[in-house]
């Protein structure tokens, strides 16, 4: 869109939301005067100043806080910033593209992103299919993709993409779309032993090795099938007593009954669990956990559970 447009020739900004600390997305964004917070030695351009004249490419916009859209939407409407620290009016013309791939509308529902915003953002929809609904797309990305890693590493310039490898692309589902394309071009040219790229190489498979997040249990589900199953392997046959009467699942802390658990062998147990039951994902378990995610590393530390 940028460089067939008339601000081709402008500079192209592209702002991560997502990758930014809350607390400095607003001098990212609209710059920030020398001595405006700790850490402000010296005076700071934001990414609306850099890209006047040309395009800002928000991605992940459904990221950014409440109080960040009510700054955006006010920046968008009136075409102009203010530091941070500061008291000059900064004129900004830019063309704004912006991409999530969240739900918008539920994230107003829920009081997440703002109404007003949403419809100053949404002039020109451009809905993205996934990978596998873009029919020859794949291949055309794959031998980019190919192209691109050999241009960069010579070494591998006489190597080939074979007729059943296309094939294996063209068929596969990619769940992961083109970051799981990219990756498995880059992983066949380095596994192939000969000069062309056979289908095993790719290493890909249409049974999921990670199955999305709807379709995984929730860490209390997952605990109480843990519970249900150590009783079948361990042989023995639990019988519910009734008697007219419902009963609730006795909880097992240690290795007989009458055992008392310290609390922090609990937190270690919790934590191996999360950790575990979230495929190694920290972000996760940490959420699943209520903690935050530099505990949480502090915690896989502490038990040895991560390097």
């Amino acid at each position: 869109i940028h460089y067939n447009s008339p601000r081709s020739r402008g500079p192209f900004v592209v702002v991560n939301c997502a990758a930014i600390p809350r607390d400095l997305m607003e001098s990212e964004f609209f710059g920030h005067e020398k001595g405006s917070f700790t850490g402000a030695h010296a005076r700071k351009i934001g990414k609306f100043e850099q890209a006047d004249g040309g395009t800002i490419f928000l991605d992940e916009i459904g990221e950014l806080n409440l109080d960040l859209q009510a700054k955006l939407l006010r920046a968008l409407q009136e075409g102009e910033i203010t530091r941070v620290g500061g008291n000059d009016t900064i004129e900004f013309s830019a063309r704004v593209i912006s991409a999530t791939n969240r739900d918008v509308v539920t994230l107003i529902r829920e009081g997440d992103f703002r109404e007003d915003l949403y419809y100053r953002l949404f002039q020109f929809p451009l809905p993205l299919p996934p990978l596998r609904e873009r029919g020859q797309d794949v291949v055309l990305l794959s031998n980019y993709f190919f192209r691109e890693y050999c241009k960069a590493n010579p070494e591998f310039k006489s190597k080939k993409i074979s007729t059943h490898a296309q094939r294996a692309i063209a068929s596969y589902s990619w769940p992961g779309n083109v970051r799981e394309l990219k990756s498995a071009i880059e992983r066949a040219i380095l596994l192939s032993d000969g000069e062309e790229i056979a289908a095993q190489d790719l290493m890909i498979s249409d049974r999921p090795v990670i199955s999305p997040w709807a379709e995984r249990m929730t860490l209390a589900e997952a605990a109480t099938s843990n519970s249900n199953g150590s009783q079948h392997d361990s042989g023995e046959t639990s019988t519910p007593e009734t008697n007219g009467k419902s009963t609730e699942p006795s909880i097992a802390l240690g290795d007989a009954p009458e055992d008392i658990v310290s609390l922090d062998t609990l937190k270690q147990r919790a934590v191996e669990r999360a950790y575990r039951l979230c495929d190694g994902n920290v972000d996760r378990a940490a959420v699943e956990l209520g903690i935050g995610r530099a505990t949480m590393y502090r915690l896989l530390k502490k038990y040895k559970m991560s390097d």
